[in-house]
């Protein structure tokens, strides 16, 4: 029986503000019939206008005591950090505190001549030429999984030691998290404030987003926190019997614990009723208005092709329409938002499992969403 209530409970809709019909429901089901009682699984959300079309959580939020995803669970989602964290500079940058074009040289003492030319917007645009963390050795040696415990400074030295950039800023483009952690020490000396306290003040506050918060404190409780994982297969436990770190493979899953609290590139940790009051801004601009709106959508040329970014932000398109998107992959978890201004419709998709590919079940949600008529999508 506790079973059976279980599956009832993760199979049954959280909540639906405008109903769906049983057959869409059905084919939703579907796409994440992999997903039950015994497994990590997914928060999903359809968001029309400024109402949830649809809500749910599949699978469970922590395996060792049986807790379900709901839409209140909260996750880490990664990359999905990008966006917060060019919103607390561009709500500096509309205090007139700070510029793209201000020098990143004039911000960091301990910068190496080479890097004199940066400017803000390189970092924010991902066109730097400062070459990822992990790509470089740790001063103690030791690897950059998240088994080791390394800070946002202990990351920014290892970047920082090269002795030359890969490329004079605004030539080429570069994904590298170590643009968005100099932006959080930016942000830490304008405005005063641990990063993490002015996210929470400036933003998450007045949006009401009561369950988000920059993970910068390990030993922080954080209320309806998923637990992450991994499968124990070849590719996760390989390095990690070879280490020493696993005694052999074992079956099922690994219980992903984080213990490095690195942020800026990743480090946010939310839940879809949270993220929900975050993309309803971009459509109604109560916090901002249009000045902050502009500013997150804004796009820029460099000296290379790529121009689709914004802040921590990307544009392309989804059947013809225009779409603002991004995607988050940690060890243990994986996110994905689409955003189509123009409808004022979003699909969010969380999971707590690696290889959730949470961007392909989102992308095929909205597939059945459209197959099935269910949702307003203009010619």
């Amino acid at each position: 029986m506790r079973t059976l209530s279980l599956l009832f409970l993760f199979l049954a809709p959280l909540s639906l503000f405008a109903q769906l019909t049983p057959q869409t429901e059905a084919k939703i089901d579907q796409l994440f019939s992999h997903v039950n009682a015994t497994t990590p699984g997914y928060a999903v959300a359809v968001i029309q206008d400024t109402s949830f079309l649809y809500k749910k959580g599949y699978g469970m939020a922590h395996l060792e005591y049986d807790i379900p995803i709901t839409s209140r669970s909260v996750f880490n989602v990664a990359s999905l950090s990008k966006q917060f964290t060019a919103a607390c500079v561009a709500l500096l940058m509309l205090d007139k505190k700070l510029s793209l074009e201000d020098s990143v040289y004039h911000f960091f003492s301990e910068f190496p001549e080479h890097a004199k030319g940066l400017q803000i917007k390189h970092l924010i645009y991902m066109t730097s030429g400062i070459n990822d963390y992990y790509y470089n050795p740790r001063a103690n040696g030791s690897d950059w999984s998240s088994l080791h415990f390394f800070s946002v400074d202990t990351a920014i030295a290892a970047s920082l030691g090269d002795e030359a950039l890969m490329y004079e800023p605004g030539t080429r483009w570069s994904y590298s998290n170590i643009n968005y952690m100099l932006l959080t020490k930016i942000v830490e000396k304008v405005s005063g404030q641990r990063f993490a306290t002015f996210a929470k003040e400036r933003l998450f506050k007045p949006l009401g987003m009561t369950q988000s918060l920059i993970h910068d404190d390990l030993f922080a409780v954080i209320p309806n926190r998923v637990m992450a994982y991994n499968y124990r297969d070849e590719e996760n436990t390989g390095w990690m019997l070879e280490h020493g770190y696993l005694p052999e493979k074992g079956e099922g899953f690994l219980q992903i614990n984080r213990h490095s609290p690195h942020y800026g590139g990743s480090g946010v940790f939310t839940s879809v009723e949270d993220l929900k009051k975050w993309t309803d801004n971009f459509h109604t601009r109560a916090f901002g208005g249009d000045a902050f709106y502009e500013l997150m959508h804004k796009r820029m040329k460099f000296d290379h092709p790529k121009d689709n970014d914004a802040l921590g932000l990307v544009f392309g398109e989804f059947q013809g329409h225009e779409m603002v998107w991004y995607e988050g992959g940690d060890w243990g978890v994986s996110s994905y938002m689409m955003r189509f201004p123009k409808e004022k419709l979003t699909v969010i998709c969380l999971s707590n499992l690696g290889t959730g590919r949470a961007q392909k079940y989102a992308h095929q949600l909205m597939e059945v969403l459209l197959e099935e008529g269910a949702v307003n999508w203009e010619p």
